[in-house]
């Protein structure tokens, strides 16, 4: 019940923490963009942002407050002053809801005054794809307004490989899990060369996530992958270093 009654202070006051994870290119070594992330009240249960989000959903408030987090996240990215290209994490079902006004998600984010052409919706698989016809009818309501769209954790979901096929993102994010070690491990080069190989039929472009060493973020290299994330690169912060390591 206190848990509850938090989430509903939280939506109330908008007590959330901003922070922002470089995602670099890996040919230049420049940053491409980042990847904006939620954190609740410090030192709180719901800091980390799957407890945040699972008790919103219990409240019946998640979309609610998925809506609330890229609109802080918008607005932290612009008065920072951050360069590239700002990723915004949503997931299926909150994107293809309506407010209590009959607004769905793409009008809500075009109503903040965001710019589309600096926007990628990522869309994170924390939940079963009920309709793929709403999910692809949603999605070509974002693009006509400018936003392009990622798939989060490719491999880890549920049906990452469905979504790409159906909704064909201008990006896909690499699961970390295919990604850590690929440097010692053939199979996880292998299966990177593969999904690079998709992606270059799909003009998709690749993002290896959770590159945490030089040798993993040599390898990832000189597959060819162009971007690339993780905390080698830089750890999410609510105020970025104007470089990075990897530069």
């Amino acid at each position: 019940m206190q848990m509850l009654q938090d989430i509903h202070e939280i939506l109330s006051t908008h007590d959330l923490l901003a922070e922002f994870q470089p995602i670099v290119d890996l040919r230049t070594g420049h940053i491409f963009g980042h990847e904006g992330l939620i954190r609740g009240p410090k030192g709180t249960a719901l800091e980390s942002p799957l407890s945040l989000l699972g008790a919103a959903r219990q409240a019946g408030r998640g979309g609610e407050l998925e809506r609330l987090c890229v609109r802080i996240l918008w607005e932290r990215f612009q008065s920072l002053g951050l360069p590239g290209m700002l990723f915004l994490n949503l997931s299926l079902p909150a994107l293809c809801a309506k407010d209590e006004h009959g607004s769905r998600t793409p009008a809500y984010l075009s109503a903040l005054g965001m710019d589309p052409r600096r926007i990628v919706i990522e869309l994170t698989e924390d939940q079963t794809v009920s309709c793929y016809r709403r999910a692809r009818r949603v999605v070509s309501l974002c693009r006509l307004r400018g936003f392009a769209i990622g798939i989060d954790d490719l491999g880890a979901g549920y049906s990452s490989l469905r979504l790409w096929l159906e909704l064909a993102p201008e990006y896909v994010k690499v699961d970390m899990a295919f990604v850590r070690g690929a440097d010692k491990d053939d199979k996880r080069l292998e299966f990177l060369r593969s999904v690079q190989k998709i992606a270059a039929t799909f003009g998709t472009k690749v993002i290896a996530e959770g590159i945490e060493s030089e040798a993993e973020y040599d390898a990832v290299r000189r597959l060819g992958l162009p971007y690339g994330q993780g905390y080698f690169i830089g750890r999410p912060s609510a105020s970025p270093a104007a470089s990075i390591r990897a530069a």
